[in-house]
């Protein structure tokens, strides 16, 4: 007896007597052969046309999703992975999760540093020494705990015929005196001894204070009044004037104010001399017996 070639499927689908109501996305198993297809594979139906297809997850029929905002999707899992991790082609046909470093990439940044133009800051405290600092990069926004460690010169230009920089604030900096600029403090400017007057040559007296020393003499200004304390006693009240710390012509001559001075006694029958003497830089009233 001879074999009956197999059906086709529209023949195998008239012997049932009904079309086949197969869901999109679901398959049957032994009820229908397409022509064609091959070892394992099942018939799929989907919007009216059946065909082979390969054995798959149930889910496989429908989109899936592979991650969103909250997670991985329904049908995936991952082990293994570290936070801050990304997706990366490892090669042609192969990718995995793994850290995106500065090396991996291209452009406006690379091997931890940025061109020219790019502009950077940093939220924490930062200290960048002058090695860190290469010719022709920039360094943008300096906050309150920033402090940039080298030494710059600003030659205003290249024929340093502008201002080297400008300050965009009334503020005083507090801290930054004379004396930080150029070694000068302001109570040198207004020392008598480095102000100097015109002058002929090279002379010995030049200053205003060669002049103070040159044209007076030591003296007494106000106060230094004597009184009977009675007993014998000579009291003298406090005074200004006049002193050389020695009796040298031209010495500096320095303005001086002396304490009082009480119950100097003065013996029956003799002569004293007051005066205020240099006293090693205190002035002191002095009692001698001799007018020296």
């Amino acid at each position: 007896m001879t074999a009956a070639p197999p059906l086709s499927f529209a023949e195998q689908l008239a012997l049932l007597g009904a079309p086949l109501d197969i869901p999109d996305g679901s398959f049957a198993v032994g009820v229908v052969s397409p022509e064609g297809g091959s070892n394992a594979q099942v018939v799929t139906h989907k919007d009216g046309v059946a065909a082979w297809a390969d054995i798959q997850d149930s889910g496989d029929a429908f989109n899936h999703v592979l991650a969103d905002g909250t997670g991985l999707g329904a049908f995936h899992t991952v082990s293994g992975l570290t936070a801050g991790q990304v997706l990366r082609a490892s090669g042609a046909v192969a990718a995995a999760f793994a850290i995106l470093g500065f090396s991996d990439l291209s452009g406006s940044i690379a091997d931890e540093q940025v061109p020219e133009s790019a502009v950077t800051q940093h939220e924490a405290a930062l200290t960048i020494a002058e090695t860190q600092i290469t010719d022709g990069s920039l360094l943008a926004r300096v906050g309150d705990a920033e402090t940039i460690a080298a030494i710059w010169a600003f030659d205003g230009g290249t024929s340093g015929a502008s201002a080297p920089f400008t300050v965009d604030s009334t503020f005083l900096v507090t801290n930054l005196n004379a004396d930080l600029l150029d070694g000068q403090t302001g109570s040198y400017y207004t020392d008598a001894d480095n102000l100097l007057m015109s002058v002929i040559g090279s002379p010995t007296f030049t200053t205003v204070q060669h002049m103070q020393d040159i044209f007076h003499s030591s003296g007494w200004t106000g106060g230094g009044v004597l009184s009977d304390a009675g007993g014998g006693d000579i009291d003298v009240t406090a005074g200004t004037g006049l002193l050389r710390a020695a009796d040298t012509p031209n010495l500096t001559l320095s303005y001086c104010d002396w304490s009082v001075s009480a119950g100097n006694t003065v013996p029956d029958g003799t002569a004293r001399f007051f005066g205020v003497q240099y006293g090693g830089g205190s002035p002191q009233v002095v009692m001698k017996t001799t007018d020296s």
